[in-house]
Formats: structure tokens, C-alpha cells, sequence
């Protein structure tokens, strides 16, 4: 049993840390390092494990094995981000890319400079030269939003999860001593759900086929593509509805759905809270969950969705491209983009048969290789894998 130093914002606990923590808490002994007010914290974590603000860790420090890292590629995590360069640990990556954070960190408090030695330390000379280009001459992130910057991160870091084969493989291709570890993300059982007296809750009694994303709405989740293959199966789908559940990020959704002329026909309540989210997980009869570029990420909400049996289209690159044929239609971010996702939806809803036998192995896949348990044991075997190696917090 390792003692173990775990670091992730408020905002992040609340979905990923309090599905991990009491799993991991059966193999060893965590205390947690958060933002300073975590009175919004959900009772699974601030009701069972000690609560520390980041800044306290200088007066706790002493008797960990391991300093645990979660770290996402938004401005939440830049303190996670500042705690890993100043002490060293593991690294957990749910994107490899990490330049929203060092743009975070500079650019949106007004650092050009600063965001230029970054990309100088993480990329080096001719990135730098791209960059100040695009900053100092066009007034943009331009180029520089495509890199990884994650070099800082690495060199402070004795050992490495991702969440997918492809992040492993990105990773181990530029950094070919890194201890790196693909731990499969955990996906709670989903909630048991009466389908007919959800309909009703969510105003979709009657519509068919209810096609839904989830997730940050924004253009690179191919939302708009999506909705122009959408707007091909009303005629022969007249209640057809996609629903959009998730927030809005620079993403003109409504002028869209005036040009395509789907009003009426696309729903998007935004952030709803667990209970309604489970609901609409429950009524979707097709999920799209498309994206390009990626990032190294693993789509939470993709798995969420197979653990409820349902058929999905996914993008055929990345870790999506990892998730099985038997449950997914595969759809190339290519010039025929469109037509391909047009196609798939008209297939799966005139087929009810295709459409429950790839649900029914969605959640077979997730139920055999995606629970919690399964992701705590893997992080405690590469916990002990680094120590058995000679490396652990204390030796640094």
C-alpha cells in the first residue's frame, strides 16, 4: 500500500476523481490536493478522504510515495499543471496536448512573451518562430494551438497514464524511455431508467429516432457535420430529433440549425445536472460522438453511452478508432464526411435488430474492460511497477 498525494481541481474531482478515489482508496492510502475553496466539493470525496488546498502541500509534504497529477488540457487544471513543474510525480494525461494550459497560464492574462518561451521550451527554435509570427504579426494563436507543449511536463515526470493506446503510442514515439501506462477509464453501471416516463420528463415522448451528442459542443466535435447529415434523414424520419447536451463553446449552433432548417428538431438544454444526464444517456437511440482534430483524449461520454447499450458513430481516428466494430460505425474525417454519417444514421434507424445487437455489445465491451475497479487496480500494478524500478516520490 502506497501513500499517495492526489491532485485535481474542484472541478474535476466531482466527475473523474469521485469515480476513481474510492477504488483506489481499497489499494492504498490517498489524501487529496485541490483548489483552495472546496466547499463545492461532491460528499463521496470531502466526506472520506483528507482535504488539502494545493498550497498546503508545502507543509505536508513528508511520507508520500507517490504525487498523483490528473491533468486536463483547460485553464482548471493550470495549478495541477504549476504543482507537477515545481514537485515532480506521475502524470495522469487525459489529452497529451497540453497547450491550452500554457495559453492559460500566458496568453489569457496578457503574457505574450511568457507563452513564447514556452512554446520555445516544449517545441523549440522553429515552433518558437512560427509562434511569435503568429502572435506579433496576425494577432492569433494560430499554429501554436496545434502543438502538443508538453515537454515541461514530461521532464518532471517519473511516470505517465494515459487513457488510450493511441496517447501510449503518441508518447513512447517522442519520449522513448518515459514510463508510460494506458490505464482503460471506468465507467459506472448505468442507472436504471423507466424509458417512457423519461420521454415525458425530457418533452421526446413520440420522436424517433432520438439522436443525441454529449459533451462540449464546438466545432471540433464535427457537430456541424453531424447536423448536415441530420437535416438528410428528416424527410423519412419526420420526429426525428438530435439532442445536444452539453455546454456551447464558440459554436454557432443556432445559426446553423436556421440554415439547414432543422428548427424544432434540435434540442439543447446545455449543462444539465447527473439525474437528467443519465435520462437522456437512457432515451438516445443513436449516439454520435465524432471528433477531429484529437488530442490524445479518451471520450468519457462515448463510454458512458455504450455502458447504456447504445450504437454510435465514432470518428475512425485516435482512441475512437480503438472501440470495437461490433458497437460503433466508424465515420473518416474526410470530404465524404457528411454522406457517411447520413448513411449510418438511415441504417440504424430503419434497422431495429442492428441497432440493439450493437447496443447489446456496447455494453458488453464496457461492462468486460471499462469498470473502475479494473482502472484502480491498473494504477496501483504502474505505482508498483515504478517503485519496483527504484522510482518514487521520496527518491527525487
Amino acid at each position: 500500500m502506497f501513500r499517495i498525494a492526489y491532485f485535481e481541481p474542484v472541478q474535476g474531482l466531482n466527475v473523474y476523481g469521485r469515480e476513481l478515489l474510492p477504488h483506489l482508496a481499497q489499494l492504498d492510502e490517498i489524501e487529496v490536493y485541490t483548489d483552495a475553496d472546496a466547499s463545492a466539493l461532491d460528499k463521496v470525496i470531502s466526506d472520506t478522504f483528507p482535504v488539502r488546498s494545493f498550497e498546503e502541500f508545502e507543509t505536508h509534504r513528508d511520507g508520500y510515495d507517490h504525487l498523483i497529477f490528473q491533468m486536463r488540457n483547460n485553464p482548471f487544471h493550470v495549478p495541477v499543471y504549476d504543482a507537477l513543474l515545481a514537485h515532480g510525480g506521475v502524470a495522469v494525461l487525459h489529452e497529451t496536448r497540453l497547450a491550452g494550459i500554457i495559453g492559460a497560464k500566458t496568453l489569457s492574462r496578457g503574457h505574450r512573451l511568457a507563452f513564447l518561451k514556452g512554446v520555445l521550451v516544449n517545441e523549440g527554435a522553429k515552433a518558437f518562430v512560427h509562434s511569435a509570427t503568429d502572435l506579433l504579426l496576425r494577432q492569433g494563436f494560430g499554429r501554436a494551438s496545434r502543438y502538443d507543449m508538453n515537454r515541461q511536463a514530461i521532464r518532471r515526470s517519473y511516470g505517465v497514464i494515459v487513457h488510450n493506446r493511441d496517447a501510449e503510442r503518441q508518447l513512447r514515439s517522442r519520449y522513448p524511455t518515459l514510463p508510460v501506462c494506458t490505464v482503460r477509464r471506468g465507467v459506472p453501471p448505468p442507472h436504471p431508467c423507466d424509458l417512457t416516463a423519461a420521454k415525458e420528463v425530457l418533452g421526446l415522448t413520440g420522436r424517433f429516432p432520438i439522436v443525441a451528442s454529449f459533451g462540449v459542443i464546438n466545432a471540433r466535435k464535427r457537430i456541424g457535420q453531424a447536423l448536415e447529415a441530420f437535416a438528410g434523414i428528416v424527410d423519412e424520419f419526420p420526429a426525428a430529433i438530435y439532442v445536444l447536451v452539453g455546454q456551447l463553446f464558440e459554436f454557432d449552433l443556432k445559426g446553423i440549425v436556421a440554415r439547414l432548417g432543422l428548427t424544432g428538431r434540435v434540442l439543447s438544454p446545455g449543462r444539465v445536472d447527473d439525474e437528467t444526464f443519465n435520462r437522456y444517456l437512457a432515451v438516445t437511440d443513436i449516439g454520435v460522438n465524432l471528433r477531429y482534430p484529437l488530442e490524445g483524449e479518451t471520450s468519457s461520454t462515448a463510454l458512458r453511452l455504450m455502458s447504456y447499450g447504445k450504437p454510435m458513430l465514432v470518428t475512425a481516428a485516435g482512441s475512437l478508432a480503438e472501440l470495437p466494430d461490433t458497437c460503433t460505425i466508424k465515420i473518416a474525417p474526410d470530404g465524404q464526411e457528411v454522406r457517411r454519417i447520413r448513411e449510418a444514421l438511415l441504417r440504424l434507424a430503419y434497422d431495429d435488430g442492428l441497432r440493439q445487437g450493437m447496443g447489446t455489445a456496447a455494453q458488453a465491451y464496457v461492462t468486460n474492460h471499462h469498470t473502475w475497479e479494473q482502472a484502480a487496480q491498473t494504477y496501483h500494478r504502474f505505482l508498483e511497477q515504478l517503485a519496483t524500478n527504484g522510482t518514487h516520490w521520496r527518491t527525487r
